[in-house]
């Protein structure tokens, strides 16, 4: 075991938070939740996609813009059709960039029903290092 024996300075991840580079011609929204393609490429998230958070500010591919930040893990508020009560932990699933379900049927793991805000809304827990991990 090497032990210190001085201050030793370390670059630090905020964990919350991440970049992943884009294709030539990517465009995603402020608000997209965000897939990985076939190539590893940062997209709009589509169905069966690894999912990789939510996209923080739009993005496209330009000169000098070829990462998207997204936000990895947190609470997000979430049109979720039929979310009940009885659904507060629950796997919630993302079939496209805006569309949210219950229903696995290889659509992509996303994260929790962590609160059912409303009729059609709810807070879900997501977590995109997780996400890969447990899709039940």
């Amino acid at each position: 075991m090497t032990l210190l024996t001085k201050d030793t300075p370390r670059d630090y991840e905020l964990g919350e938070v991440n970049a992943h580079l884009i294709a030539a011609g990517t465009r995603i929204y402020e608000g997209a939740a965000v897939g990985m393609d076939g190539e590893g490429y940062a997209r709009s998230l589509q169905k069966g996609d690894r999912f990789l958070g939510f996209c923080e500010q739009q993005v496209a591919f330009e000169e000098g813009n070829r990462h998207v930040r997204v936000k990895a893990a947190g609470k997000i508020t979430l049109s979720l059709s039929n979310v009940t009560l009885g659904d507060v932990g629950k796997a919630v699933f993302a079939d496209g960039e805006n569309s949210f379900t219950l229903t696995s049927d290889q659509n992509s793991f996303m994260g929790r029903v962590y609160r059912r805000e409303s009729e059609g809304v709810a807070i879900v827990a997501f977590d995109a290092t997780l996400a890969s991990l447990d899709q039940t």
